[in-house]
């Protein structure tokens, strides 16, 4: 139950402080690392279901016009944790792994770019230049989530040297 309430908490402050702090928080700057470290800390269904839940969550504090992220990433991870326990299974060939310090980072960018395709709405979506202007507000929400999940990365390297967390070979 406490393995579960910490991550719970944390991303429920993690909105709090997005949502007080409006202003100078771009939205998704604290939450979507926090949402990528904890999936990639456990990769169990109750992170996963946390995570998942939490990123819905934000979708109804504050509504876009597509939940994207809060549908497809533990859609995403799912598919790929599946492929990987099937490829061990059968113990075929595994294929090329993103490194472990790059998935944090690589998941969060992930999340910043399905939040930003979420504001759009259908015949937004079918243009280049809308798209694009999309991605090009994404710069100030990266400017603060990428570096906090650089920093997330590293964190569950340490907890791993330090021995507070084993190392698991799974991951995207």
């Amino acid at each position: 139950m406490l393995k579960s309430l910490f991550p719970l908490l944390l991303l429920w402050l993690a909105i709090s402080a997005e949502l007080a702090y409006s202003g100078l928080l771009p939205h998704g700057a604290v939450l979507f690392p926090l949402a990528a470290g904890i999936l990639l800390w456990r990769s169990t269904a109750q992170n996963l279901l946390i995570a998942g839940g939490m990123l819905l969550l934000d979708w109804v504090a504050r509504p876009t016009v597509w939940p994207l992220a809060g549908f497809i990433i533990p859609v995403l991870y799912l598919f790929t944790s599946w492929r990987q326990r099937r490829d061990e299974l059968f113990q075929r060939h595994r294929r090329t792994r993103i490194p472990e310090p790059l998935q944090v980072p690589l998941l969060t960018l992930l999340l910043v770019l399905l939040h930003q395709l979420g504001q759009l709405n259908e015949s937004s979506l079918l243009q280049i230049k809308s798209v694009l202007a999309a991605m090009q507000q994404a710069i100030p929400l990266l400017m603060i989530a990428l570096p906090l999940s650089a920093a997330m990365a590293l964190l569950t390297k340490l907890a791993e040297e330090l021995g507070i967390r084993r190392p698991v070979r799974q991951g995207i």
